[in-house]
């Protein structure tokens, strides 16, 4: 895949990214589709552009990938000649979107098994938002980036 700028989020870009490293096919989502847009805008909004701090190339993909984890969730199926074709439908419930999120799982056990996680101090600080993008590798790749940005330009550390 080979983009027209990797070093600043664009439009044709991410769209190529879609089609690319998510693998949605334009039968599912057409190119003027104005979900991509809107899923690229709320990214730019969501991801923190630590100047210096950062690569172009870093903030791009951070960009990308919580724009694409905003992609599953909002687009609609679209409809052809009567027929849905539920590609959006089948992912989100591959990937447990709309089940409730209110927490991470610290201890699990049952009469002859048990499980215990250490759970770091960054992840006791999500929002119901950031573990709802724990659910996707989009969304897990786009909280790896914020993270790698340190605890003085995000609140996981």
């Amino acid at each position: 895949m080979s983009w027209t700028n990797p070093n600043a989020p664009n439009l044709a870009d991410y769209t190529a990214f879609l089609q690319g490293a998510v693998g949605i096919p334009e039968a599912v989502m057409p190119y003027n589709s104005p979900f991509i847009g809107y899923a690229l805008n709320r990214a730019l909004d969501l991801v923190i552009n630590a100047g210096a701090a950062v690569s172009g190339n870093d903030y791009t993909l951070a960009v990308y990938n919580c724009a694409a984890h905003i992609q599953l969730v909002i687009t609609p199926d679209v409809i052809v000649n009567g027929v849905s074709r539920n590609w959006f439908d089948t992912a989100r419930e591959q990937f447990g979107l709309l089940k409730t999120v209110d927490g991470v799982v610290t201890s699990s056990s049952d009469q002859g098994t048990s499980t215990a996680n250490a759970v770091s101090e960054g992840l006791t600080n999500l929002t119901i938002e950031d573990l709802g993008f724990m659910k996707t590798n989009w969304g897990r790749t786009y909280l790896s980036f914020n993270q790698s940005y340190g605890p003085n330009v995000w609140g996981l550390s």
